[in-house]
């Protein structure tokens, strides 16, 4: 595949036939902009820990990119450089998966600055908000942000099958208490989130002391 790189900065990427999964080389320290604009056939990005700017339009128009994948490295981001990447399923930061993110810029601005960009509540930001707060717990505008919002953004979080994000929440924080884990119990019972309300259940036994945990998950939800 071909990269014109020069001085640590990927002024464009050359697309070859049937290349579609594309590994940034590590060294590359800026994408530049317009860099991959327009490159159809790119399916998945994966940018290394070198990377620390992301330009302007860099990924613009992509129409075929799925995945991206990155860590907290980068520290600048241009606002548009994900524009129009309308068929984006997953974004991978630091490990931690968002699928089906709601609008591609907003959350990779949010992850990139670590800070919380207004926009209309949704699954995918919720999910973004809480993965940045377990990777970056001591970020308090985010801790302030989920304090002030925590009902609204883990309901939508219980919406989706997240049983493995939600024991994540619970054993990393202080959110849930045993003034809400019940509303949060019969809101996943509501959704039929089966897997997400036996988490929330064993949470609730183990800290309150439920005894018979199985004769309470027959008799309270059925799918």
């Amino acid at each position: 595949m071909g990269f014109d790189i020069r001085n640590g900065i990927l002024f464009r990427y050359i697309e070859e036939p049937f290349q579609t999964d594309i590994i940034i080389p590590d060294g590359v320290t800026e994408i530049g902009g317009d860099s991959f604009r327009f490159k159809k056939h790119l399916k998945s990005i994966v940018i290394p820990d070198s990377v620390k700017t992301i330009g302007n339009h860099a990924f613009r128009a992509c129409m075929s990119l799925e995945s991206i994948t990155f860590t907290d490295s980068i520290n600048a981001i241009s606002k548009n450089a994900f524009d129009e990447c309308f068929e984006v399923q997953k974004i991978t930061y630091c490990g931690k998966t968002i699928d089906y993110p709601y609008n591609v810029n907003d959350i990779m601005m949010i992850l990139v600055k670590r800070c919380i960009i207004t926009m209309k509540l949704s699954q995918s930001l919720s999910t973004a908000v809480f993965i940045l707060w377990l990777t970056h717990p001591q970020e308090k505008p985010i801790v302030n942000y989920i304090r002030r919002n925590f009902t609204k953004l883990f309901e939508y979080i219980i919406t989706y099958p997240h049983a493995e994000l939600i024991q994540n929440i619970l054993d990393q924080g202080d959110f849930v208490t045993d003034q809400n884990i019940d509303i949060f119990i019969r809101y996943a019972i509501d959704q039929k989130q089966h897997e997400n309300y036996i988490t929330l259940l064993e949470y609730k036994n183990q800290k309150i002391g439920y005894t018979d945990t199985e004769a309470i998950i027959n008799k309270k939800f059925s799918l």
